[in-house]
């Protein structure tokens, strides 16, 4: 044979070989998996039972007036829920028996003031819905309401003359029906609840001022000229708000707020009516910071009142500023323009 013979003989052998290899490789059984099937979905035990409420067992009602100083309030708290469960109009059908006393601000008796009542009837369709009464104090101060009923019972007392120091001159509420309310109030003629009033006096001239500091990126930096009212490179209060870590709804977050006088200091005013600035007691720096993120006691802001003094001018005053993350700060403020008067009550308009 020749070369060339060979050679093609050559080829067609492995040509013939790659077909068979191919031919066996294709005719090869496949090996079968037997296909798993999920196991079957497990049932509810639809004899167990779902778990419920179980009131607590009825205590012994004894009748008349709930009281939480002859009971503990958890019992008290109960013999409401039986008895608004057996009626649910009980919480209108309680007696509005009310004692009060109006005293100044040397706690002696006020008379003459006017005293007004306001309670809700909603269950009487005839009513209203409200029901409204007036009285005033006697020359012991002395006032009452009695036979009537109703639920939450609102007292508000005023006088011409006189400034109304509870809530500010808003009303004050009483709860007669649950004792779970914080402002449950129990009748007592022998301890009548005392409503202040502090007498007006005849008042000085004061400026007022207000100043609002722009918020740039939740953080407040300002200087304060308190005698102008103004802002400017060179005041006399220097204040600043850090709150540069507020997220929207990523509360708490800590903030910082500081105020630092130039010249004399600040002390802060708990008096609800700050008419007279202390002679002593006033440092240059206020510091607050708000590091503890307990939501509890955390807040986003704060408005705090704080007497000042400036010795330059010899002048006394106070000042309120309100801060919060989200919003600029105003900062309002008044002072007495003679020098060294400590008084700060405005004159009567």
């Amino acid at each position: 044979m020749t070369r060339r013979e060979i050679i093609l003989l050559g080829i067609i052998v492995i040509v013939v070989l790659i077909w068979v290899s191919a031919f066996f490789w294709q005719s090869a059984p496949t090996p079968i998996v037997q296909a798993q099937r999920p196991p079957p979905p497990r049932q509810a035990n639809t004899n167990v039972p779902a778990p419920q409420y179980t009131p607590p067992p009825p205590i012994a009602d004894p009748g008349g007036p709930l009281s939480i100083k002859t009971m503990p309030r958890e019992q008290a708290v109960q013999l409401y829920v039986q008895r608004f469960n057996t009626d649910h109009r009980y919480d209108w059908k309680v007696p509005l028996d009310f004692y009060g006393k109006v005293v100044d601000e040397n706690d002696q008796p006020v008379g003459g003031a006017q005293v007004n009542f306001n309670w809700t009837t909603i269950w009487m369709p005839l009513a209203g819905g409200s029901s409204r009464a007036k009285t005033q104090s006697d020359g012991a101060g002395l006032f009452s309401l009695t036979r009537k009923h109703g639920k939450v019972l609102q007292v508000m007392v005023q006088k011409e003359g006189y400034y109304s120091v509870d809530r500010g001159g808003s009303a004050v509420p009483f709860e007669f029906a649950n004792p779970s309310e914080p402002w449950f109030y129990e009748a007592d003629p022998s301890h009548p609840v005392i409503f202040h009033l502090q007498r007006k006096g005849n008042g000085t001239p004061l400026i007022t001022k207000t100043v609002e500091l722009p918020n740039h990126g939740h953080i407040v930096q300002a200087q304060i000229d308190l005698m102008k009212g103004s802002m400017g490179p060179k005041g006399t209060l220097a204040v600043s708000y850090d709150a540069s870590k507020f997220l929207p709804g990523a509360e708490p977050f800590p903030w910082t707020f500081n105020l630092k006088m130039s010249e004399g200091g600040l002390v802060e005013a708990n008096d609800q009516f700050m008419f007279m600035a202390p002679a002593t007691g006033y440092a240059p720096t206020v510091t607050i910071e708000a590091n503890d993120l307990n939501r509890d006691v955390w807040e986003d802001g704060l408005r705090k009142s704080y007497y000042f003094y400036l010795p330059s001018t010899n002048t006394y005053g106070h000042i309120t500023i309100e801060a919060s993350a989200s919003l600029s700060m105003e900062v309002n403020y008044v002072y007495n323009p003679i020098p060294g008067q400590r008084y700060l009550e405005p004159a009567s308009k």
